[in-house]
């Protein structure tokens, strides 16, 4: 999958601005796995579908979670995750759009995933930055340390 871009809307109205992201790190290419990747494939022919119905051609600058006359933005993608909680009867409180991003790091995290490849991943350019964001999810890495050098003798 290829970062290339950033989409910031404005509070006032539906106006938004297509941008590069913040750092030459930020552009990158992240590889997805197996079973995401035919997800996103399921989707695109489904949305497919959903754009026709508005008289839209999809092409290959549609935006991903475009899925009617609207373009995408966090209040929209925060209220389709609360629906669908909703609809399929989760037991689970719906999070929003970008606490996706911090349940994927807290996930890499927590499978002992090396914070150079997860900072790669997220675009910052040092690993501090990752650290700085989302250093309180290693709080057992300490322990686990220590428990590894016992092992060593």
């Amino acid at each position: 999958m290829i970062i290339n871009k950033t989409l910031t809307s404005f509070k006032q109205g539906n106006d938004f601005l297509v941008t590069s992201p913040k750092t030459s790190k930020s552009n990158r290419v992240i590889t997805v796995n197996k079973k995401l990747s035919a997800l996103l494939e399921k989707w695109k022919d489904r949305q497919k579908e959903a754009l026709e119905e508005y008289g839209i051609e999809q092409t290959d600058t549609t935006r991903i979670f475009k899925f009617n006359h609207r373009t995408p933005n966090r209040n929209h993608l925060n209220e389709f995750i609360k629906q669908a909680c909703e609809k399929y009867n989760l037991d689970i409180p719906p999070i929003n759009i970008h606490a996706f991003r911090h349940s994927h790091v807290s996930l890499l995290i927590n499978s002992g995933e090396d914070i150079h490849i997860i900072s790669q991943r997220l675009g910052h350019s040092r690993t501090s930055t990752t650290y700085d964001i989302y250093g309180h999810l290693f709080p057992n890495r300490q322990k686990e340390l220590a428990d590894r050098l016992d092992n060593l003798f």
